[in-house]
């Protein structure tokens, strides 16, 4: 067996005897690194990594928000062929003069702008184009300096299509529906309008406190201040419903037991975006909501409590739900807190989700309630009065009740044909479509009696009528 070494030497003397061309360029790539291998392994240097795991330690925030500007970095950095480091060490070499920072900065805005109507001729459409560009802008503003006024350079935001509004109507229907966990996160969502982030991030202990002092303090309205919202870096003004307080009251109570007695952390324990979602939709088939193929997503609560706060005050309504707000007309809003609490209650008649707020959903029930009533009044009397017809039919002939019974059997038979024959004139299947006379013969006095109350009050006959005897009456009627 040879050696690995003198099979080398060997290849090599072979190349150098019959290319000696060959050979020298060979050496020489070894040499100047100018080979195929080193210009391709240059390249793959060149390209960022695959995954955004590299990406994510350039962003702060949500673990959701740190990955979807994760992912956007990682697109913009392709684009340019470049790496975060590289963009980061441009940043720093410019800074060290005024006039070197603001060609940066020009040209750093240029370059996105540029980006971003690249991603629109590919076909982005402008909402999504905007959100690569938003993580982009967060890299700047994080690691290196906010680059002003790009903005304003943007397409303006686009209203999404196909996208399912929810209304008072429908949030009362699926609140009506819902089970205890649902009427809780739907109460909770509803009154807090926060981001599904921000929701998912809503710790145990703090709202525990919340519904203990509301109970403690007798208050209808609990309100607290959230913490900062990270993409507007809006502190809200937040408030809890009754309806959310006593639903989230009774959500505890059955987490707790749940867990042997200790709460999670977290109000939601462990739930996700895709969780907010999927109960969501459950709720709309549980309500029998028709959406129309429109999409329902988590972020519509939001929407719905802005724009229900909005129409009192715009302000207030950013505020609550943490929305970018103009600092310049906070500045002079001293009273800010009591104004949110005013406009919140003020507005609470218009996103409640139980008790008579307007005054329609109360109406409603009432005559709903008076219909069935006078229904069921009107079946008991027509009971009675016919309980009574045959009471006294049987004690005023002194019959027993099966002489009674087979005096009723020729009526019976009489009100069954006219039943038969009103049917087949109303239907054109036939006798498919007609009831199945019973068996007078086999049933007992009882029996007949109470059949023949039901064929006075017009109830109709259970089963399915055979062909031969509809032909049989049909022949009979002709």
């Amino acid at each position: 067996m040879f050696s690995d070494e003198f099979l080398k030497a060997s290849c090599l003397c072979s190349l150098r005897s019959l290319d000696p061309l060959i050979y020298t360029i060979g050496k020489s790539s070894r040499k100047y690194g100018f080979g195929i291998q080193k210009r391709k392994k240059e390249r793959c240097q060149k390209q960022p990594l695959g995954n955004a795991l590299a990406y994510r330690k350039w962003f702060r925030g949500t673990s959701k928000t740190v990955e979807r500007s994760a992912q956007n970095l990682r697109q913009y950095c392709r684009w340019l062929d470049k790496k975060p480091e590289e963009l980061r060490k441009e940043y720093v070499k410019a800074r060290k003069t005024v006039t070197r920072l603001e060609d940066w900065e020009r040209k750093t805005k240029n370059t996105i702008l540029k980006f971003y109507n690249d991603l629109k001729e590919q076909g982005y459409r402008i909402n999504t184009a905007r959100t690569v560009v938003t993580g982009v802008m967060a890299f700047y503003s994080q690691n290196c300096k906010r680059i002003n006024g790009l903005t304003k350079e943007l397409d303006p935001q686009q209203i999404p299509e196909n996208e399912f509004v929810f209304t008072q109507e429908v949030l009362r229907k699926m609140y009506y529906y819902g089970n205890a966990f649902e009427k809780a996160w739907l109460s909770c969502v509803v009154s807090l309008g926060y981001s599904s982030e921000d929701f998912l991030a809503l710790e145990t202990e703090k709202i525990a406190n919340l519904i203990k002092e509301a109970r403690d303090k007798k208050l209808d309205f609990i309100g607290f201040i959230g913490k900062t919202r990270i993409k507007t870096s809006v502190q809200p003004r937040c408030f809890l419903t009754p309806e959310a307080i006593s639903n989230l009251e009774e959500y505890l109570k059955i987490l707790e037991k749940k867990h042997d007695g200790k709460l999670p952390k977290y109000l939601w324990n462990g739930a996700t975006n895709d969780n907010l979602n999927d109960w969501l939709k459950a709720l709309i088939r549980k309500a029998n909501i028709e959406t129309y193929d429109k999409k329902a997503h988590f972020q519509m609560f939001r929407k719905f409590l802005y724009d229900v706060l909005a129409r009192i005050d715009e302000t207030v309504a950013c505020v609550v739900t943490a929305k970018t707000v103009n600092v310049s007309k906070l500045t002079y809003r001293t009273s800010l807190d009591s104004e949110c609490e005013r406009v919140y209650r003020e507005s609470y008649k218009l996103f409640a989700l139980n008790g008579d707020v307007s005054g329609k959903t109360r109406q409603e029930q009432a005559e709903r309630t008076a219909q069935l009533e006078a229904t069921l009044v009107a079946l008991e009397k027509e009971n009675h009065v016919l309980k009574t017809r045959l009471d006294i039919l049987q004690n005023g002939l002194g019959m027993t009740k099966d002489a009674l019974a087979d005096l009723l059997k020729s009526s019976i038979r009489e009100m069954i044909q006219e039943k038969l024959l009103e049917t087949s004139k109303r239907t054109d299947l036939g006798f498919l479509t007609i009831p199945k006379i019973p068996n007078i013969d086999a049933m007992s006095s009882d029996e007949i009696i109470k059949l023949y109350a039901k064929l006075k009050r017009g109830e109709p006959l259970s089963s399915m009528a055979s062909p031969d005897l509809f032909e049989s009456l049909k022949q009979k009627s002709e």
